[in-house]
């Protein structure tokens, strides 16, 4: 079964996130989807099956944290996928991470490579 749902954050987080999605697409041939920026950082789960990312060209993490886009890239995916991301306000990222956000501009990095034991 195929299902897209946003939600809103509580009050409590709603300064620092915009929303929360998730997806589920049962089980997908060969696809891809290509991806523009919205400008907003977002924190990525991978539940199921992950995509590949043609501009880092690689799969991406399991569990990451996304920059700020800074061009399109498209994503391709087989198999069961199954998504949860956290989409957060222009400066709300900044109050989770202890870390320059601009470092992260246009990158990708994985949950276990930021040194934050309690994100961990």
């Amino acid at each position: 079964m195929d299902s897209f749902q946003v939600i809103q954050p509580s009050a409590f987080l709603a300064p620092y996130v915009k929303y929360y999605w998730f997806m589920k697409v049962g089980s997908a041939v060969q696809a891809s989807e290509r991806i523009i920026p919205t400008g907003m950082m977002c924190l990525m789960f991978h539940r199921g099956e992950r995509l590949f990312s043609s501009a880092a060209k690689q799969m991406q993490p399991q569990a990451f944290l996304s920059g700020q886009g800074t061009a399109y890239t498209d994503l391709s995916y087989c198999g069961a996928i199954d998504m949860i991301s956290v989409e957060f306000r222009l400066a709300g990222a900044k109050a989770f991470f202890k870390m320059p956000m601009i470092e992260l501009n246009g990158q990708n990095i994985a949950t276990c490579d930021l040194s934050d034991p309690e994100l961990i």
